[in-house]
């Protein structure tokens, strides 16, 4: 969450030929007579409409009397009519301060939001509606009104909201696609993608991040300001970038860090696929993928839509491009090796997740298919042999021909089970305890019914009949005939 020191309200000096309402109005104010002080306040303006000492000294009432909404509404009008520096900067901090007031009430009260009170929601929509009204440019104020909008129920308003997000961050979604650049690339790959040194670079330290650079450059006679922090294991990594920023900004706040969230993207995706329009669905895949290549979920949505419309080869044909152009990049593999699986090209898929484990051996996601991939190339070999039995009753299966893929495939879906994000997969420990009753391997099936009986308080509900046609089938290989009857009995109950 922004913070920012904010400091008292400006104290106002005299002014040469100070009109009676106005100096009235001062003399109140300084009284705390604030009743008084807008009653004169007005009827200067009245007379004087453009007058941006006394929007100012309205701001700061109303900015006291804790009205951030009239408060931005003076302040805005102050600065625009505003002809001294002076006054500008002071209504300029002035605003600063509101916004910032403004989206830490916004976030706290939508924090405080469960599920019921919609009178929070409405708030919450207020207060960043005033944010919004100062700094259009702040992208966070769209995505959690947009947000606000969805549990609401109101969709299209959410749409609405998702899209100003987007277009507002058009210029440095282009920027990147343009000099190649994404969210979390390491900083000195960052640099060398822009191509020129940055005319400064400010480093400090804070409480979320070891080091945070921010690095500033002119490109096309505009500044860009990217933000790249350390992480746990010393990697400078870019998590946000502001292009062309308001001149009118100040520069503290050019530096304030903020970050990319690629949601409302997700959302208009997922919006536009429900309402079969898959190529603006797409649209909105394909750039997340180019913002964040390591979104692993968005690279498997973008090759299902690309087969799903029949464009498998264009798939492949961009996959590859990626590997040829960042060999290294782990997630262009993963990629290439999801499509190649998806196409049952499993000699060709093993590989590319081969390539993907040489750079990030605890990669989870390919860890997993790395597993499927063996064990349905070890499926073709059962299946054919089953065909050929089937055909000559004299022929005679060789298990061993794909005995050595199914051990390959419990293997890597054992090291999937020991990683966070799969630790408790029961359609994991399914498919493990099928490759066990397969290899006639008793011990580790019984060791897999236990560990699925002990996750079950983990289960969703949704998951439910799954997870007890995969006890069904593991109670059948282990022959413990109570606890199948109790499992199917759970299984009948759902239904």
């Amino acid at each position: 969450m922004l913070t920012l020191l904010l400091t008292g309200a400006f104290l106002f000096q005299g002014f040469q030929c100070a009109s009676k309402n106005l100096t009235t109005a001062k003399v109140a104010y300084s009284n705390k007579d604030y009743p008084k002080a807008i009653d004169y306040l007005q009827k200067e303006l009245q007379q004087n409409p453009n007058n941006a000492e006394a929007y100012a000294i309205l701001a700061d009432i109303y900015k006291e009397q804790g009205n951030l909404k009239l408060a931005a509404e003076s302040a805005g009008k102050s600065f625009d009519l505003a002809t001294t520096d002076e006054l500008k900067t002071r209504e300029q901090s002035l605003m600063q301060q509101i916004w910032i007031e403004s989206y830490n009430n916004g976030i706290n009260t939508f924090n405080n939001y469960n599920g019921t009170n919609k009178n929070v929601l409405d708030s919450a929509t207020k207060s960043f509606d005033i944010g919004l009204s100062i700094r259009p440019n702040i992208l966070d104020f769209y995505r959690f009104k947009g947000m606000i909008s969805e549990l609401k129920g109101d969709t299209t308003k959410a749409i609405e909201l998702y899209k100003s997000y987007i277009n507002n961050m058009q210029p440095e979604v282009d920027l990147a696609i343009d000099k190649n650049f994404f969210l979390n690339m390491p900083r000195d790959r960052f640099l060398r993608a822009i191509g020129e040194k940055p005319i400064n670079t400010i480093t400090k330290i804070t409480e979320a991040y070891d080091t945070n650079f921010i690095d500033i450059f002119k490109i096309n006679d505009k500044e860009l300001y990217a933000f790249s922090n350390a992480n746990d294991n010393g990697d400078k990594l870019l998590v946000y970038w502001d292009y062309d920023p308001s001149p009118n900004l100040p520069n503290d706040e050019k530096t304030m860090q903020f970050l990319f969230n690629i949601e409302p993207f997700g959302a208009l995706a997922q919006y536009y696929y429900q309402k079969k329009d898959l190529e603006q669905s797409f649209k909105y895949i394909d750039l997340i993928t180019k913002l964040d290549p390591s979104n692993n979920e968005a690279l498997r949505s973008k090759l299902a839509l690309y087969q799903e419309m029949g464009k498998t080869d264009v798939a492949l044909t961009e996959a590859q491009s990626l590997i040829r152009n960042d060999p290294s990049n782990k997630s262009s593999w993963a990629q290439l090796g999801d499509l190649q699986q998806n196409l049952k090209n499993y000699d060709e898929a093993i590989k590319s997740y081969e390539k993907a484990l040489e750079i990030d051996p605890q990669f989870d996601a390919v860890l997993r298919n790395l597993g499927s991939a063996y064990k349905n190339k070890a499926s073709i070999i059962q299946r054919s042999q089953q065909d050929k039995t089937d055909n000559d009753k004299t022929y005679k299966p060789n298990p061993e021909e794909y005995f050595p893929m199914l051990r390959k495939s419990a293997d890597y879906f054992s090291k999937a089970l020991k990683t966070e994000k799969y630790n408790s997969d029961f359609l994991i420990l399914g498919e493990l305890g099928n490759i066990y009753m397969v290899l006639g391997n008793e011990v580790e099936l019984k060791k897999i019914a236990r560990t699925l009986e002990g996750i079950f308080p983990l289960i969703q509900k949704q998951d439910l009949e799954k997870y007890y046609l995969n006890l069904l089938n593991i109670y059948g290989g282990t022959k413990e005939n109570d606890k199948l009857q109790e499992a199917k009995q759970k299984l009948d109950a759902l239904n």
